[in-house]
């Protein structure tokens, strides 16, 4: 995701991070709640679940080292549409919702980045949607 950024810039966004420890189990994201947050994994794994018919979880991805995540409610302002919980004991690098609206204003690039993933990610859906049960 910085890959296009010089390194100064990337310096500079860097220092708006914090890093947040999760214990194993422990919930990030709550399906259904209004994103606040943008999540890079800094170390550690989370798993991605979404509630079946019954209303069991099924692991749909597992995110790891500089894996990102909670952009998707952000860029649309939707409700978030899985739960996200740490694997193990995990680090994750946080913005606040301002703070990735701000960076997403002020370099353009990664404003591009993260609608080439939202893309790459509905269509991932729309893949998954289609296989038979």
């Amino acid at each position: 995701m910085f890959k296009t950024l010089d390194d100064t810039t990337t310096a500079e966004i860097a220092q708006q991070f914090q890093v947040v420890d999760f214990e194993e189990g422990d919930t990030i994201i709550k399906e259904g709640q209004v994103g606040a947050k943008f999540y890079i994994v800094r170390s550690g794994s989370v798993e991605v679940l979404v509630n079946d018919r019954d209303n069991c979880e099924i692991k749909v991805a597992t995110l790891e080292k500089g894996d990102c995540f909670g952009e998707m409610s952000l860029l649309t302002g939707e409700p978030t549409a899985a739960n996200i919980k740490s694997a193990h004991y995990t680090e994750l690098l946080t913005l606040s919702k301002e703070q990735f609206e701000n960076l997403l204003l002020k370099y353009p690039a990664m404003n591009s980045y993260f609608h080439r993933l939202f893309v790459q990610r509905l269509r991932k859906a729309n893949i998954e949607a289609r296989k038979p049960s």
